[in-house]
């Protein structure tokens, strides 16, 4: 399937007698990214609260923000629910049942983060890769803060790709499918460095041979 091909996938939400009340998807960067800037300081307190015990995972997460923002609960269930009226949504989202509308986040969280194992394995995972980058970096801004800006490297980077709907993917694809790139991307470095090394190795000595397998070996691990 090219990437123009993308449909998105939506999961029915039913209230506690099965009835469908409304349809919902994951979050993509793009909605992530106009959160982030509509509800900066409850995002920063929601993710501060959340980190204090992350494994607790999403039902965690859920827990913080139903307990400490209600708009952004508004916004994340109206976005993901994709309604032609925002404002008719989001009134009508904020008439559910507090039930109901927990169940709403806890569906779109799973819809969101579920390509990569979960919402704690996702960041866990997207946070390690940050700290193997090197040279090692101070790092810079809130961990909610950095994590925006993890999204929208990895959306860029596949941009760059020939990805490019890219920012309409669940965050989780995208990850999933940034580091398939960075993966062969540091995979056609080595073979490049390889060879190289063959075309110019008659014309080497032994000593500096050993040398350009060196930093062959490193290029492969560490894709600079």
């Amino acid at each position: 399937m090219r990437p123009e091909d993308h449909r998105t996938f939506y999961k029915p939400l039913t209230d506690l007698r099965g009835r469908q009340i409304a349809r919902l998807r994951g979050l993509t960067a793009s909605d992530v990214d106009w959160l982030w800037q509509a509800h900066e300081d409850a995002v920063e307190r929601v993710y501060e609260e959340w980190s204090k015990a992350p494994d607790t995972g999403a039902p965690g997460l859920l827990m913080s923000a139903t307990q400490h923002a209600r708009d952004l609960v508004l916004d994340i269930i109206t976005t993901a629910s994709d309604g032609q009226d925002w404002e008719l949504e989001r009134r009508a989202v904020s008439k559910l049942p507090s039930a109901t509308r927990d169940l709403a986040l806890s569906q779109i969280l799973s819809m969101t983060f579920g390509s990569e194992g979960g919402l704690g394995d996702t960041i866990r995972r997207r946070e390690a890769s940050e700290e193997d980058e090197k040279p090692q970096r101070t790092p810079v801004g809130t961990r909610a803060a950095r994590f925006v800006m993890t999204i929208r490297k990895a959306v860029s980077l596949l941009f760059q790709h020939g990805h490019p709907h890219a920012a309409r993917q669940p965050l989780g694809r995208i990850f999933m499918e940034a580091e398939i790139v960075e993966q062969r991307t540091k995979r056609a470095q080595a073979n490049d460095a390889v060879l190289m090394q063959k075309t110019v190795g008659s014309l080497i000595d032994e000593k500096i041979g050993k040398d350009f397998s060196k930093w062959i070996r490193e290029i492969a691990e560490n894709g600079d």
